[in-house]
């Protein structure tokens, strides 16, 4: 399909109302995503790109969309709402055990243990929603609260490193 094929005010539109379903603004959903308000804007907007970005994902993701849904709402279609087990046989969730499997110990205990600050999805390929890397701030259990200060350090480096990693990809797309 040719970028002139694709509806991106209608992608815009859709993601707008999505993000209002669920009860965010522009500015939260910036936020939680780490880009600026104005790139939700110009998606919201409709604004014509000659591919589909990570930003586009990433935005289709927080609003629960499928992978898949960026294209098929682009070509006319309709989102899919994304589901838990969503790789799953159909009627089945894996038990966490078993999503963990073939994790190195360490990276076990640690996803188990503590507490969940923040995460995030970044796509590694944009022809290939599959495959990603999941980023996951923790406070771990020997550590639950911290100070101020110390809360506001450690967000600032997860800051940096999710631009980093958002960089990283982005010149892979690019060709760079």
């Amino acid at each position: 399909m040719s970028t002139m094929d694709r509806d991106w005010v209608r992608l815009g539109r859709m993601l707008a109302a999505a993000r209002k379903t669920a009860g965010l603004t522009q500015g939260e959903m910036a936020s939680e995503l780490d880009l600026a308000r104005a790139t939700v804007q110009k998606i919201e907007r409709g604004h014509e790109y000659g591919k589909v970005t990570s930003n586009h994902r990433a935005l289709a993701r927080r609003v629960g969309w499928t992978a898949e849904s960026v294209e098929a709402v682009l070509a006319g279609g309709e989102p899919a709402r994304a589901e838990v087990g969503a790789h799953a046989p159909p009627g089945e969730t894996p038990a966490l055990d078993t999503a963990l499997d073939g994790l190195s110990e360490r990276v076990r205990l640690a996803l188990l243990g503590g507490q969940v600050v923040d995460g995030d999805v970044i796509d590694l390929a944009p022809d290939d929603p599959d495959s990603v890397a999941v980023l996951i701030l923790k406070r771990g259990a020997t550590r639950p609260s911290a100070s101020t200060e110390r809360m506001r350090e450690d967000l600032r480096k997860w800051s940096q490193l999710q631009r980093a990693a958002r960089q990283i990809f982005s010149d892979d797309e690019s060709g760079s």
